[in-house]
């Protein structure tokens, strides 16, 4: 408990300090509905999440809403694991600020059972509270919370994660964007660690319509004891992400564990639909 309060408070100090800097020059951003309009800006380039794990600092927009239709795998040696379909939903409140909830439902399969139930659930309230257009510079905070409920465990996971996007090229279709993320993970679930998660990812637009983006992610343990050793894990991912219209767009990837605690090895495959209605 103690952990989450101070994570409590940490947001409070952003939210603090992007209210005692947001003056008529600043790039800091005030809490507030303001929506703006925003014209189209061609393939999407800026690595996000779906179809990698790195996640970016923007929202959906004033009074827009952005759903995923998901289905992604972990396939290993022994166990095979899939989330047929993961929805995600997102409600865009001004133009920086936007609501999550994600729900899977999800089927494991090992060589003697296999298994069907509802995921990990996920709530979170995303806070753009820094946007540099002239430098292409943007911040977020994300806290978010992630409700374990099985037969085997059940307990939450609080993040809060600082997220960053900042343009570092262009070509002839758009930006060149790298996208971090660093992310304190408290668990309130006995069968997890805390944890340090840590994302960078960069895209860049191939055509008019289409964008390659590359990841690598890690997940650091914080605790370890004699029966458990602290965990860890990399993954590189791989995705591509195309605009049907200005409503719909299709995304997928491809990844692979670098390092893992339960020495599998784990592949993994994503593929899905984004639709985007609404607005101002």
């Amino acid at each position: 408990m103690r952990k989450s309060f101070l994570m409590i408070i940490a947001l409070g100090a952003f939210l603090s300090l992007s209210q005692a800097l947001a003056a008529e020059e600043s790039h800091f951003l005030l809490l507030d509905r303001k929506c703006e309009m925003h014209g189209f800006e061609g393939p999407e380039s800026t690595p996000q999440s779906p179809p990698l794990d790195v996640d970016d600092p923007e929202t959906p927009g004033c009074n827009k809403w952005e759903i995923n239709f998901v289905v992604d795998g972990d396939f290993s040696k022994d166990q095979k694991t899939l989330e047929l379909p993961l929805l995600d939903i997102n409600y865009g409140i001004g133009d920086n600020l936007q609501l999550k909830y994600e729900v899977p439902s999800v089927t494991e399969k090992t060589e003697e059972t296999t298994k069907t139930a509802i995921g990990e659930t996920r709530v979170g309230l995303k806070y753009l509270f820094y946007e540099n257009e002239d430098d292409h510079l943007s911040f977020s905070i994300y806290p978010q919370v992630k409700v374990v409920h099985n037969d085997e465990e059940s307990g939450t996971i609080t993040t809060l994660p600082l997220l960053m996007a900042v343009k570092i090229g262009e070509n002839s279709h758009g930006k060149v964007t790298l996208t971090t993320n660093l992310g304190y993970n408290v668990s309130h679930n006995i069968a997890e660690q805390d944890f340090v998660s840590i994302s960078a990812g960069v895209g860049s637009p191939i055509s008019k319509s289409t964008s390659i983006m590359g990841e690598l992610s890690t997940i650091q343990g914080l605790k370890a004891t004699t029966e458990d050793p602290r965990e860890q894990f990399v993954k590189a991912n791989l995705g591509l992400v195309t605009l049907v219209n200005k409503s719909v767009l299709l995304f997928g990837s491809l990844g692979t564990s670098l390092v893992s605690t339960d020495d599998r090895q784990h592949l993994f495959a994503l593929g899905g639909l984004r639709w985007v209605t609404g607005g101002i």
